[in-house]
């Protein structure tokens, strides 16, 4: 398998949750550990985007936004930067389910495309891809016109679809009840 870079995106405001959601526990452990465990598997360097020094704990790098309370948008502009291999797994630290399975799939589809990404039957999920570094400068007209969603950015870029037949593995988990699961 090609050097991989993962990227994971703790760097929201978890306004619904009311506190940071990938330091919460879920089933006995941290919801980042969750993704950290099969993520390691796969990629050789592993980037925190964050500025929670909290993360620290997990023993990865930590990355700070380039613009905080930007979006997700910025969070993978941020860590592609940061990245020095052409392909990136991105996840957020809410989606404790993407397991071994579907990220090492998004990587073998990798080839010859600029993201690969999960879909379900609600959509594409941005958060559940594989980018390549060549997106950055995409990202970077994105910022200078001041777009936020991601979605804006995919649709200028060559995206590879992998369906996924269980809806559970792109789920995100974003309130207390949730976590209850």
């Amino acid at each position: 398998m090609k050097p991989i870079t993962g990227i994971i995106l703790a760097g929201g405001k978890s306004s619904r949750m009311g506190t940071d959601k990938g330091l919460m526990f879920y089933q006995g452990r941290p919801m980042t550990q969750h993704i950290l465990d099969p993520m390691a598997k796969i990629c050789q360097r592993i980037l925190i985007v964050t500025s929670n020094p909290m993360y620290g704990m997990f023993g990865f790098e930590l990355v700070k936004d380039e613009q905080p309370d930007y979006g997700p948008l910025m969070g993978v502009l941020s860590g592609l930067r940061r990245s020095e291999t052409d392909l990136n797994l991105v996840l957020s630290c809410d989606a404790p389910f993407v397991g071994f399975d579907l990220m090492k799939e998004l990587v073998l589809n990798s080839d010859n495309t600029d993201v690969v990404a999960a879909t379900s039957s609600k959509g594409i999920h941005p958060l559940v891809a594989v980018y390549n570094r060549r997106c950055i400068p995409v990202f970077e007209q994105a910022v200078a016109k001041d777009e936020h969603r991601l979605r804006a950015v995919l649709s200028e870029l060559k995206v590879t679809e992998k369906k996924v037949e269980k809806e559970e593995l792109v789920r995100n988990l974003n309130t207390k009840e949730d976590l209850r699961v």
